[in-house]
């Protein structure tokens, strides 16, 4: 922010607490100890955001000396925000309700500060518990989906490869489409940010199970070439590379997942694994996602509660934000 003071760095932090209370969809407070003061419900909402405001513990990467001697000036700041649908986290956005007198947009957020450990294993169950129900009140109310009576049916085109007749094939079945709710999180609330990829990684079985399915079928059309291929011609010669390309392709799978794909055929000894990596643009180094999951706070289940979600738009986009998709469960079956 030019021209950054004092003065001004901290009536941005008080402006931006303010706009949080009054706009946010939910806002909650925590106190010096790290416990929620209280959680408020915004019906009528100008933002449609999860925000976190409370004692100022921790700063988000380098931030301007005005803005270090500002939060030792206040007694509370915006530490994290959560986009709900297409409200994506400390962007400027046009407010959704607004009443006389206000004005149109809400301006961004200043992103300089971060929830410490203990803030947030105080406040992530409650955040992902409001993000589960959000989509569950949103999904039952569709007309068409899994919950309601006329259920979402296309087509689904499956290719399989046939060992025995050495080549692929295919045939189309029905199939209930899902589709769940979106939220995104910033790129520098790293807790939130190792969660949602530990989730999609270790929660979506669905998604464990569309990996391993690529991986077998990558791994059974290749060992029918492995024998024949005496390095004499590329691989994208090969009569099955543009079969792996296209299933690759087919599978829309974020580079994260394709690389976990690639790293599942190394593990097996794969002899055209590389070639493979080769193909989705990998260089062999550990992708960042997976050094995210490795960094999770402990006991992640104990805040995420089995909660089912993929990840739309993810690192590689390049943006400041990912954004995933949560499948909420029935909650009329837990009552």
């Amino acid at each position: 922010m030019r021209g950054l003071n004092l003065e001004i760095a901290r009536k941005k932090i008080l402006k931006d607490v303010e706009e949080i209370k009054k706009s946010a969809a939910f806002v909650m407070e925590l106190s010096r100890d790290d416990r929620i003061v209280f959680i408020n419900e915004n019906h009528n909402p100008g933002l449609n955001a999860i925000a976190v405001i409370g004692p100022i513990k921790g700063f988000s990467g380098v931030v301007d000396k005005a803005v270090v001697s500002a939060s030792q000036q206040v007694e509370k700041a915006l530490l994290t925000e959560i986009g709900i649908g297409a409200t994506y986290p400390y962007r400027r956005a046009i407010r959704l309700k607004r009443k006389e007198g206000e004005p149109h947009e809400i301006f961004r957020r200043g992103k300089w500060f971060d929830l410490s450990p203990e803030q947030y294993q105080s406040v992530a169950p409650v955040i992902f518990r409001i993000i589960e129900l959000l989509a569950y009140k949103k999904v039952i109310n569709w007309e068409w989906g899994q919950y309601s009576d006329k259920k979402f049916v296309y087509s689904f085109l499956r290719k399989y490869f046939v060992k025995r007749r050495k080549m692929q094939d295919r045939w189309a079945r029905p199939r209930i489409a899902e589709r769940g709710v979106r939220f995104s999180v910033s790129v520098k609330d790293r807790y939130s940010l190792s969660d949602v990829y530990w989730a999609e990684l270790v929660l979506n079985h669905d998604m464990k199970d569309r990996v391993n399915r690529l991986v077998n079928s990558i791994d059974l059309r290749l060992n029918t070439d492995s024998h024949e291929y005496k390095g004499r011609k590329d691989f994208c010669k090969l009569k099955r590379a543009k079969d792996v390309r296209d299933s690759l392709s087919d599978s829309r799978l974020e580079k994260h997942l394709l690389i976990e794909v690639v790293r599942l055929l190394r593990q097996r000894r794969q002899f055209f694994w590389m070639d493979i990596a080769d193909m989705i643009g990998w260089d062999g180094s550990e992708p960042e996602e997976k050094k995210l999951v490795k960094t999770v706070l402990l006991d992640p289940n104990s805040r995420l509660s089995d909660i089912r979600l993929k990840i739309t738009t993810g690192l590689d986009a390049g943006k400041d934000h990912i954004v995933f998709e949560v499948f909420p469960r029935d909650f009329r079956k837990e009552k």
